[in-house]
């Protein structure tokens, strides 16, 4: 089973439906995708189904709720599908998303917080570079990485129609990125090489982790691009 909510940036309910659908989501087992009017994905859709207005609800291609629907309004829309079961592998993301997620939002989080780090040591060190290497680190890898990755991980799932890798994958990437920059700094600033080495090491670990649930995303065709060689087929 598949349901789809089309979506769009001006609708200021369209993140109400999009919880109510990921809550349900996680209880029954289908397929969710959000689709963003604004996307070539979206478009297609709503052409074809005539929707005069967002969000909505598609459930196996059939056009099943104008509005946000209530919590048991979307269970019994969607009450064939089997109940998920606990302990099986994470599901993937749905590609477009209305709200940020968990992980997105914890690195743009962290990404403010190393930035006030940074700045208050700033205060106290008179300037980026003449705070030292940890300093420097403090903003370009914990600002500047942690940014780039959360807003990217939020982003191109959106432009690309195509889901961020979940399960133990994240876990491993902010234990890496959290843990190699902080090891790396406390060895830089108490002069232990081999503790900033290790400390470098993980950080590295954690730039290769965020590509690797990264660079699929950009890597294959989007499903715009797909859609388009289908039809010329």
């Amino acid at each position: 089973m598949k349901v789809t909510l089309l979506v769009s940036e001006w609708c200021s309910v369209c993140p109400n439906a999009e919880r109510i659908w990921r809550q349900v989501n996680e209880e029954k087992d289908f397929e969710l995708e959000v689709l963003d009017v604004a996307q070539p994905e979206g478009r297609k859709v709503v052409a074809e189904k005539l929707i005069k207005t967002v969000p909505a609800t598609l459930v196996d291609d059939a056009l099943k709720k104008v509005g946000v629907p209530g919590a048991e309004e979307a269970r019994e829309l969607v009450r064939c599908a089997p109940p998920r079961e606990g302990g099986g592998e994470a599901r993937e993301e749905a590609g477009a998303t209305m709200t940020m997620r968990r992980g997105p939002r914890h690195m743009v989080r962290a990404s403010v917080v190393y930035l006030t780090l940074a700045g208050l040591t700033l205060v106290g060190r008179g300037d980026l570079l003449g705070g030292g290497i940890g300093l420097f680190h403090l903003f370009t890898y914990g600002f500047l990485v942690f940014m780039i990755f959360g807003v990217a991980e939020h982003m191109l799932p959106r432009f690309t129609g195509h889901a961020v890798r979940t399960g133990w994958l994240p876990s491993a990437q902010l234990a890496f990125l959290h843990g190699g920059l902080w090891l790396f700094v406390a060895g830089r600033w108490l002069g232990g090489t081999e503790m900033a080495g290790g400390g470098a090491l993980l950080m590295w670990g954690g730039v290769l982790a965020a590509s690797a649930r990264l660079l699929p995303l950009v890597w294959r065709p989007s499903t715009a691009e797909r859609a388009a060689s289908a039809e010329v087929a």
